[in-house]
């Protein structure tokens, strides 16, 4: 099986930083280091009865069984989030760049 050696950067409260940092070597990405939180539920299994529900809602595509994900690119573009994407100019920050390694699979996008 392939690894791939993902990077993921994200901005976070400089007061907080090391904390987050430390947080993240010793229990790994979680998803909710940033300021953005990104969850999914696969909604294949149903999809037909959704396309045919003429008052679709959120409550119908988000459950308790969504799971957090996180969103990673290269080296590059991890820097790009982190100093770039995901700063607040009114806030004071600083950008962290995580790298991991994932297996690939199907799950994985490329963009």
């Amino acid at each position: 099986m392939e690894i791939l050696t993902l990077f993921r950067g994200i901005s976070v409260p400089k007061n907080k930083a090391e904390e987050i940092k430390e947080k993240i070597i010793t229990k790994g990405i979680m998803g909710n280091e940033g300021f953005w939180r990104l969850s999914l539920n696969d909604l294949r299994w149903k999809i037909s009865k959704l396309f045919k529900k003429p008052d679709l809602n959120t409550k119908d595509t988000r459950t308790p069984d969504d799971f957090p994900v996180i969103c990673a690119a290269d080296e590059l573009g991890a820097y790009y989030y982190a100093l770039v994407h995901n700063r607040h100019k009114d806030k004071n920050e600083i950008g962290l760049i995580i790298s991991f390694k994932a297996p690939n699979k199907q799950y994985i996008c490329r963009w």
